[in-house]
């Protein structure tokens, strides 16, 4: 009695105090310890029966299997086994439940599987156990086999047979074949059970079924937390965040309070929507419930401050953990590495090598990105070196991000010494170093590399295509870019906004509208780039380049939000084509909605106005930047205009404007003023005071050789 109860102690007391224990006291205690997880004490008294050749009945030997199937202690299992067998009890059904179980749990599938096909009888105990060791072990087709199984032999399924297989459904998005079971347990009178019904919600939510877990969860007569939780991490697994955080609202305002599951799914929502304060609420009701020594609700708390930029409070939270593991670490440290904190991420990796742990692919893969990403050439050598030493130098995804990693660092040659070593290689490893001969113009090399993947069979992807036509964009060469796009659609590659990008950026430099709308209206074929901003960005610069204003409107007028870089590229556009006029009322629309153009479109601007004679244009650009945009002008706007009023002959204009320079004149400035007095013959200006000011101002050839131009 008193070990079904659970009290140990009063058990272990009333043992003791007898004189004589018969093999039902001893096994009452063992089964005792079992059932309380306290495995060492139940493995402790059975090491004592031995030595004092007692032996163990049937009953406490199956108990101590099914320590050892907890444990995954599979040779003392196989001994005690062993003794059940000379026991005469090798056929005893609950024997051979309780090997099999432990053979399933500990991964021993082929031995659990030969077991179970030399079992005279199973029950639906004996199923359970092969179901859940294939659900444990990612075989989930196979649990799923097993329940079809257990329908052909007339055999009533259990709660727990339902719910894996429900959760074999889930794991592989298998909605129709969770249907069949929701509807098993609904024609087996059980869908009134709660524990059953949140698996089911489980199962839906994780499946995408939201709408079925919905209806599932309002049917439920008492809503307990485990659903509600269900329901919750369904909306957060599908990035239905604000519907997720309603779900909790609602739960608390129906008095169920959130387990540390519940939590963890709120943090990750905080994480993924980046609303610190719901973070900081949820993080102090953590606390108050005394979830915050938990593993993975301190290392999930640390992810979300890092996420969302508090990385102050994530080492704080990281610093007060009792148990520092190895999710706390990396969740550290990649917050350090997405924020460009490369040194801190470095100083954290030290100091976790330290405390004896070590840094696993992951780790080292944001590690790798960062240092791409700042350059930092050395810290990436280093990083290298430690790769090495944890020996996962030929981890494929590990080796792809250091050919990324020394290509974005301009070291080529290491990058292609990686690539060489690579025992294996997929398309990313090729477009890598692909990318990264294109990206610092040994645009050969990645011609030599693109045919060496026609040779060598390599599976051509997307990014493969695009890698070579910006790369050939870059360099020009448009007519090859359309070419290559004909060849990829010969394949049945559907191009991205990245294709369609370069397609439109090579029809607008050759000025082939032809081509251009072609791509256009693969923009439209493929629906989803439709919505695609970039996109629509690129088809108005190209349309403008092509001279065709009213499409350039049309597709702008078309953009679903109207950022910088549109109004920009269509304002641009009418520049270029000399309608001032319609870049005077873009602009005005474009501040009215509150977008100020920045200094490069104005510079650009009026570059334009400069190249096309447009004075008056151009100084009524300045007056309107002054006047209504409030943009401090740079020295460069200012050379702008230098050469806006020299190309059109009003140098002393030109001079005037050099006194209002933030920094003075530079040598491009002076040259420009030299150069007009050479273009319209003025010596006299260009031998001036002003003459001598300039070259004794700069350190350069450029006067004299303008200089004596003029005078020649």
């Amino acid at each position: 009695m008193l070990v079904d109860c659970g009290l140990m102690p009063a058990a272990q007391q009333a043992f003791h105090k007898l004189l004589h224990p018969n093999d039902y006291s001893w096994s009452s205690l063992i089964q005792g310890y079992v059932e309380c997880s306290r495995f060492s004490e139940a493995f402790d008294v059975y090491m004592f029966m031995r030595r004092n050749s007692i032996y163990p009945g049937k009953y406490a030997s199956v108990a101590l299997l099914k320590a050892c199937a907890r444990l995954k202690c599979i040779d003392r299992g196989q001994e005690l086994y062993a003794e059940i067998v000379k026991m005469g009890s090798d056929d005893d059904l609950y024997a051979c439940n309780s090997l099999l179980d432990m053979y399933a749990k500990s991964g021993c599938l082929e031995e659990a599987e030969e077991l179970f096909g030399m079992m005279p009888v199973h029950d639906i105990v004996s199923w359970n156990c092969l179901i859940s060791g294939y659900l444990e072990h990612g075989l989930h087709e196979e649990a799923l086999l097993c329940l079809e199984k257990i329908q052909s032999e007339d055999l009533d399924p259990t709660p727990v047979t339902y719910v894996c297989g429900l959760k074999a459904s889930s794991c592989m998005k298998a909605v129709a074949r969770g249907q069949e079971i929701h509807a098993e347990i609904i024609k087996d009178g059980q869908e009134q059970n709660t524990f059953l019904c949140s698996a089911v919600i489980d199962m839906y939510a994780k499946s995408g079924s939201l709408e079925d877990a919905k209806d599932v969860f309002d049917e439920l007569p008492t809503r307990d937390v485990v659903a509600w939780t269900s329901l919750i991490s369904g909306h957060v697994e599908h990035g239905n965040f604000d519907e997720a955080f309603r779900c909790v609202e609602r739960m608390l305002s129906d008095n169920v309070q959130p387990n540390d599951v519940t939590y963890l799914c709120i943090l990750r929502a905080c994480s993924s929507t980046l609303l610190i304060e719901k973070g900081l609420e949820a993080h102090a009701d953590i606390v108050e419930e005394g979830f915050e020594n938990l593993p993975l609700v301190g290392s999930t708390l640390v992810d979300m401050y890092s996420k969302c930029g508090s990385l102050v409070e994530a080492r704080d939270v990281f610093d007060s953990l009792i148990c520092r593991d190895v999710f706390a670490w990396s969740a550290l440290i990649n917050g350090y590495t997405e924020h460009g904190l490369l040194e801190e991420a470095m100083l954290c990796v030290e100091e976790m090598q330290l405390e004896g742990l070590s840094l696993d692919p992951i780790m080292f893969l944001c590690i790798l990105k960062a240092c791409g990403s700042k350059g930092a050439a050395d810290k990436g050598r280093e990083t290298h070196l430690q790769v090495i030493q944890e020996g996962y130098e030929y981890d494929l995804f590990v080796g792809n991000t250091l050919l990324d990693m020394y290509g974005k660092c301009g070291l080529l040659e290491d990058a292609h010494e990686v690539f060489q070593e690579m025992p294996v290689r997929d398309a990313i490893s090729w477009n890598s170093l692909m990318a990264s001969y294109s990206q610092h113009g040994h645009s050969q090399q990645a011609q030599n590399l693109w045919e060496q993947m026609h040779l060598e069979g390599v599976p051509l992807n997307v990014v493969s295509w695009n890698t070579i036509i910006q790369d050939k964009a870059g360099q020009g060469q448009n007519e090859e870019v359309l070419k290559l796009y004909a060849q990829m659609q010969e394949q049945g590659l559907v191009p991205d906004s990245v294709t369609l990008v370069g397609l439109l950026a090579a029809s607008g430099a050759s000025v082939d509208i032809k081509s251009g709308r072609r791509v256009h209206a693969q923009t439209c074929k493929h629906g989803h780039i439709v919505t695609d901003v970039v996109v629509h960005t690129a088809l108005i610069d190209m349309y403008a380049k092509c001279g065709s204003m009213n499409d350039a409107q049309q597709v702008f007028d078309e953009l679903p939000i109207k950022d910088l870089v549109g109004w920009s590229a269509l304002s641009m556009g009418y520049a270029r084509q000399g309608q001032f006029d319609q870049f005077f009322s873009v602009l005005g629309k474009m501040v009215q909605e509150g977008i100020h153009p920045d200094e490069y479109a104005l510079q650009s601007v009026l570059t334009t106005c400069s190249h096309a004679g447009q004075v008056s244009k151009g100084e009524a650009l300045l007056e309107y930047i002054s006047r209504e945009v409030g943009l401090d002008l740079t020295d460069k706007h200012h050379n702008c205009v230098v050469d806006l009023l020299g190309r059109a002959g009003q140098i002393d204009e030109a001079t005037m404007l050099l006194a209002n320079m933030p920094d003075g004149p530079s040598l491009v400035t002076w040259s420009m003023v030299l150069g007009a007095c050479r273009n319209w013959g003025n010596e006299e200006l260009a031998l001036s005071p002003l003459g001598e000011i300039a070259i004794a101002a700069e350190d350069g050839s450029a006067p004299f050789i303008l200089l004596s131009n003029i005078v020649t």
